[in-house]
This record gives C-alpha cells, structure tokens and sequence, in this order.
C-alpha cells in the first residue's frame, strides 16, 4: 500500500517541470460549426489528484471566467453570465487528466483565445486554445435569408403603399401593398431576430427583440386613424373606421 502511494507521488511529481505544471493544448485551432457544441482540449499526461485541484478557463482577450473547478467541484456562481449554463467539463474525466472544456451552441461572439489555467499545491501551469469559426450553421443562414426577405418585402410593396397614400387609391393592389409594407418587414424581422437569439444562445435577445419588431405593427395600427396629419409617410396602413 505504501509503495502504490509513493508511486503515486513520484507520478505527480513527474508531470511538475521546473517552470511548473505542465498543461498540453492542441497545437493547432479548433473549428466550430457556429451554432453548434465544440470542445476545446486541455490536459496533463499524469493525472493528477483532484483534492487541491483548481482548474480554471478564462476567455484571454477579456479575463472573464468560463469555468472554474476547485475543491472537488464546479462554481457556476463565478462564471460569466454569458458561459452560465453554456461551458462546463466532463466531471467523470478530471481525475484522468482531462480537462477539456465543452462550449455549446457557439456564437461569433465566443471565438478567440482560451486560456485553460491548471494549479495543485504549489504548481501551477496553463494552456492556451484557440477557437475559430467553421462557417455558419442553418440558424445563421435562415438569419440572413430572413433578413432579405424582409427588405425584399419593403422594397417591392413600397411602390404601391406610396401610391395609396398619395392618390388614395381604392384599389385592391394598393391597399394590399400598404398591408404588406407594414406586416411582412416586421414579422420577417421578429423570425429573424428569433433565430438569431436561439443561434448565439443569448435568451433575452431572441425575446425582446423580436417582441419590439411586433410592437412596431401595433403602433402603426394605433396610428392608422391619424395618417391624415402625418403627411409624407409612405410606410403605414391604412385602415378605414366607421
């Protein structure tokens, strides 16, 4: 028994160089599909013991805290509130050596330089790992066609809610313009925004955004009786009342 600790020990004490702990990263970037989960590799070839183990990631350009592990487990308290519920380890790995992180649902704004930093006792050690985008995932493409289809949708019913407003046209084509003008915009721009939120894994932004592109609908529906005192304004509809 004793001999098994002590080589233990003398495993340990072979994984401390004289600068320190040392902490191995992949050597090139990692690629992530955006939108999608990436894990960024960090790890000793000695495992080390996990009582006085503290493992932290930090996002490198800014300090802000991704994960930290000590004394036997996560503090999701001390993350940023961007990675809380995003990055976390593989707990059943750390007493192996493995302490690799796991991002999910990656957005533009988590690519860049990672530090993985590694500290038992009096050693200390880290690794830096560098995130890059693969290329866009279906969100981010549904984002982009949305977002042209809406200005698509503005553009083409621009002419006949123009018309409508200075002729006052009672014919079907532009009144339907006026309704497309002000509808399709907004609701394309709602989806939109929705994807977009759901992409970057920001929750606040896929509701309030979106809520404010169909707030816009609203007004303009509030405003409809009072079109004849803003003259010039192209983009309304208009509605009859009794």
């Amino acid at each position: 028994m004793e001999a098994k600790l002590l080589s233990g020990w003398l495993a340990v004490c072979c994984a401390l160089s004289s600068e320190g702990l040392s902490v191995l990263g992949p050597a090139e970037p990692v690629a992530a599909v955006l939108g999608a989960d990436v894990v960024l590799p960090c790890f000793v070839l000695i495992p080390l013991p996990v009582p006085g183990l503290e493992i932290q990631w930090t996002k490198t350009d800014t300090g802000s805290t991704v994960h930290l592990f000590s004394e036997g487990e996560s503090w999701p308290e001390s993350q940023h509130w961007h990675y809380r519920g995003q990055a976390e380890l593989f707990p059943e790995e750390i007493r192996s050596g493995n302490f690799s992180l796991r991002l999910r649902h990656v957005g533009t704004g988590d690519t860049g330089n990672y530090t993985c930093r590694v500290r038992t006792g009096r050693a200390s050690g880290a690794a830096v790992v560098e995130l890059r985008s693969a290329g866009s995932a279906p969100y981010h493409t549904g984002t982009v066609l949305l977002c042209c289809a809406s200005l698509a949708a503005a553009l083409a019913s621009a002419g006949p809610a123009w018309l409508y407003l200075q002729t006052q046209s009672e014919s079907r084509a532009a009144r339907l313009g006026c309704c497309v003008n002000c509808c399709a915009p907004s609701l394309g721009m709602a989806a939109a925004l929705l994807l977009w939120g759901i992409s970057e894994g920001c929750f606040q932004e896929a509701l309030t955004c979106p809520s404010v592109s169909l707030v816009r609908i609203v007004l303009l529906l509030m405003v409809a009786p009072y079109s004849d005192t803003f003259p010039g304004i192209c983009c309304i509809l208009s509605l009859e009342f009794d």
